[in-house]
């Protein structure tokens, strides 16, 4: 059952409550047989020719939530036991106690024991000896209520009245004679799966109050030839590379600046997980590789709120992928659609495609040296009398003094360096470009020295300090020499 059926089944809850009367003239036994029952039940017959109505609406069963202990629900996919929990109020599922409930569709149970009214009584109002020509004999669902007093109350759940669709069954309530017609949610019928919360973190809607904060995330699996390290970036050091990113990317020993775009879906994702479906409840050893989580093709383990998780990700279909999350036994399925990051991991995905980023607040000067010539860039600056926190700025090329807008084109176009490829392959015997970056005392951080080399297909392979970092365009390079040049 998906998730949207769910919901369709809770609002129809209402209306049918509300609609009862109706029914009851709609469904009104008409003594045919061999009908096929709405719900694929094999065809029963309704003998209720002759039928008691409810005409003073009286109740079954009618007791309060606080007077209820526990009711243990027998089904065909089981045996749960329901009970309140004393800490937190919600109902907790004794067979399911390592997983959370999705409350919500519990209490349709909770309060389906409680309170019961009825339709009308087959027959004349007697217990038939056979109970087979209501699906009583084997009932599709067996309901006991423990209430705190010591007492019980019970009822079992039979076929669906012939041609209904509104959830009206026969049914047998304990220290009630004869076969009553009774409106039953279809909670009663369902399985584990029904029963576990799709929000695997318990923590609601993405509209919580309660602020979730995603650390750092590190990608493995066999889709993956090197572990992804996403770091967050929490550094106010303008002269930092990273300043003004929101995390980094780190695969061997290169790190780059991470998508913001990108990085704000995937933390936005691994905040507020809820699946589709909960799929399999305590997998086994086959089910595990059937879905593809026993050989995950990524595992990503991060940090929510100073908590570690670990999430391994299975089988992917075409708008749909499996998943498991260390901790709790079992196999989820999410969409395509609603966790675009989450389903197609990747390092290219993750990355920003930004090589080198450096800030204008932080770079005292700029060396460009190439075939073509060598230009040095000098800022000097001077507190303001107003606020010595804010300066004014004196651009120079080669020692003559220049428009500042000179300066920040040049150090723009360096920042414009986007990763054509991460291929290191290069005849680093001499470079082809070398780009000098410096920075005011203050920061206390040395010159940076990027050496362009030439490769394959008009691209040149940057190296930072002696370590490759990955190649930009011949577009990218012809660019800042003509700026640096025409700098006047």
């Amino acid at each position: 059952m998906t998730k949207k059926l769910k919901y369709i089944i809770i609002a129809g809850v209402a209306v049918l409550v509300l609609t009862g009367l109706l029914l009851l003239l709609i469904f009104l036994p008409t003594g045919e047989s061999g009908q096929e029952s709405a719900t694929g039940d094999a065809a029963y017959t309704d003998h209720a020719e002759d039928h008691i109505d409810n005409e003073d609406n009286s109740l079954l069963i009618d007791r309060q939530s606080d007077e209820l202990s526990h009711l243990v629900l027998t089904n065909s996919h089981g045996t749960f036991t329901m009970r309140r929990s004393a800490s937190t109020g919600q109902i907790v599922i004794d067979q399911l106690a390592d997983v959370p409930i999705n409350d919500e569709f519990a209490e349709f149970v909770w309060y389906g024991s409680l309170t019961m009214g009825w339709n009308y009584k087959v027959g004349d109002g007697t217990t038939p000896s056979d109970l087979s020509a209501y699906g009583l004999d084997s009932p599709r669902a067996v309901c006991k209520a423990y209430y705190n007093d010591g007492t019980t109350t019970g009822f079992s759940v039979g076929a669906q009245v012939p041609a209904s669709e509104s959830g009206l069954y026969y049914m047998l309530v304990d220290g009630f004679e004869g076969v009553y017609v009774i409106y039953i949610d279809e909670s009663f019928f369902q399985g584990s799966s029904y029963w576990i919360s799709d929000d695997v973190f318990s923590v609601g809607s993405m509209n919580s109050s309660d602020a979730v904060d995603i650390g750092k995330i590190t990608i493995t699996g066999k889709s993956f030839s090197q572990a992804v390290v996403l770091s967050p970036v929490t550094t106010q050091d303008v002269s930092h590379p990273f300043y003004g990113y929101d995390y980094t990317v780190s695969c061997g020993n290169k790190t780059f600046s991470a998508d913001d775009y990108n990085m704000s879906l995937l933390s936005d994702e691994l905040s507020y997980l809820t699946a589709s479906e909960a799929e399999v409840y305590k997998p086994t050893a086959q089910q595990l590789s059937e879905y593809g989580i026993a050989d995950p093709w990524a595992v990503v383990r991060f940090e929510r709120s100073g908590r570690e998780y670990i999430i391994r990700c299975g089988n992917k279909t075409a708008d749909a992928m499996y998943f498991k999350l260390d901790g709790i036994d079992v196999i989820y399925s999410i969409s395509a659609a609603s966790y675009p990051m989450l389903t197609s991991l990747s390092a290219d995905v993750l990355r920003s495609g930004e090589l080198h980023v450096r800030q204008f607040k932080a770079v005292s000067g700029i060396k460009v040296a190439c075939a073509q010539g060598t230009w040095s860039f000098s800022m000097q600056r001077k507190a303001m009398e107003t606020d010595p926190s804010l300066y004014e700025y004196f651009a120079y090329k080669d020692g003559a003094q220049i428009e500042l807008n000179l300066f920040k084109e040049v150090l723009g176009q360096f920042n414009n360096a986007d990763i054509a490829s991460l291929d290191e392959s290069a005849d680093r015997t001499a470079p082809y470009l070398t780009v000098t970056i410096s920075y005011y005392p203050e920061f206390g951080r040395a010159a940076e020295t990027f050496q362009y080399y030439t490769t394959e297909y008009r691209r040149y392979l940057c190296v930072k300090d002696g370590q490759p970092m990955a190649c930009v365009t011949s577009l990218w390079m012809d660019k800042l020499i003509q700026t640096a040049q025409a700098a006047e």
